[in-house]
């Protein structure tokens, strides 16, 4: 089973692109690979999210038991690695905690893919981050193919 370790950005992006109240569906798998234990992200990613306190946030925190996998001393430890190795990832203007090596470590830690939506292309973001540490960075469509997510379109007469 491959695990998904998802970027704050697939939840907030996600919501946008794929709203609930017409994806329904594609919430719901979420959910079910959450429960199997190969969708997950981090805590650093739900506080990212409490910063805006919206639907997104409650979406997860209401999910926090299957979803969000708590910080550990191995996590930490493979964080401090990335950000010695990475020095141009280091952002020391941040006031607050971001969760980018920190979804990355956790791919790591659990032989896990990273989603996210960030440009592959910017050498001081996570897909190139992730390719010098030998962890796969794929984008959300890939993910929905990798992940064996369909979608199928119906259309309600008004």
């Amino acid at each position: 089973m491959r695990r998904y370790v998802a970027d704050t950005n697939v939840f907030i992006t996600g919501w946008r692109y794929y709203p609930l109240r017409l994806f329904a569906d594609l919430w719901s798998v979420l959910d079910e690979l959450a429960h199997e234990g190969s969708f997950f992200t981090t805590e650093v990613v739900l506080d990212e999210l409490a910063e805006k306190n919206d639907e997104i946030h409650q979406w997860v925190k209401a999910r926090k038991n299957h979803l969000v996998r708590p910080l550990t001393e191995d996590t930490q430890r493979i964080v401090r690695e990335i950000l010695v190795r990475n020095t141009s990832f280091v952002r020391p203007q941040r006031t607050k905690q971001w969760a980018d090596p920190f979804v990355i470590a956790e791919a790591k830690a659990s032989a896990g893919v990273v989603v996210t939506y960030e440009n592959p292309r910017s050498p001081e973001r996570m897909p190139a981050v992730c390719q010098k540490e030998g962890v796969l960075c794929i984008d959300m469509i890939d993910f929905f193919v990798d992940a064996g997510i369909r979608f199928s379109v119906s259309r309600t007469v008004l």
